[in-house]
């Protein structure tokens, strides 16, 4: 009898984590597939209870733009553009450590543990940094998806359009 519920304990335990990950393997299969998805999210470090940041992102593919605390961070892929409208300043710097893991869920995948989803949600811990010394808590929420859209300006900056007195710097 207690094999018996020790084999049912196993085989619940692996049910659960298999749903947990199902909302992620979704959410991957979009990224791969190139789909459109936008969703708002809030990170901050495992223990603490403020957020680093709370905004909106839209990813398509390799390319993002993300929406926080007055700034926007754009990509396209190759290019990383950060847009601070408040200090009228741009800077660009090479593509960035977001769209080499867009290009591999399977890389976010293996970071990911203490996942919970529900419909449109999915939240957790995301490892990162040297030797897995960084443990963000994130949440993400209201993740909708769309079909590849063929308006790539929206992933990347004309900086031609931000005249004197906004400061360009290019880091790349």
């Amino acid at each position: 009898m207690r094999r018996l519920i020790l084999s049912a304990l196993c085989l619940f335990s692996g049910l659960v984590t298999f749903a947990q990950y199902e909302k992620f393997d979704e959410l991957a299969q979009h990224i791969t597939q190139g789909d459109r998805i936008s969703l708002e999210f809030s990170v901050g470090f495992e223990g603490n209870q403020g957020s680093i940041a709370e905004g909106s992102l839209t990813l398509q593919g390799t390319c993002y733009c993300a929406t926080a605390a007055g700034m926007r961070i754009i990509g396209d892929g190759k290019t990383q553009w950060t847009v601070d409208d408040a200090g009228q300043e741009i800077y660009i710097e090479d593509g960035g450590q977001l769209s080499s893991l867009l290009s591999n869920p399977r890389v976010i995948r293996n970071s990911l543990s203490c996942l919970s989803s529900t419909y449109n949600s999915l939240s957790g811990i995301f490892t990162t940094g040297k030797n897995g010394s960084t443990r963000l808590r994130f949440q993400l929420k209201d993740i909708r998806y769309a079909k590849y859209s063929d308006n790539p300006g929206e992933f990347c900056v004309d900086c031609s359009e931000y005249p004197e007195p906004w400061v360009i710097t290019d880091l790349r």
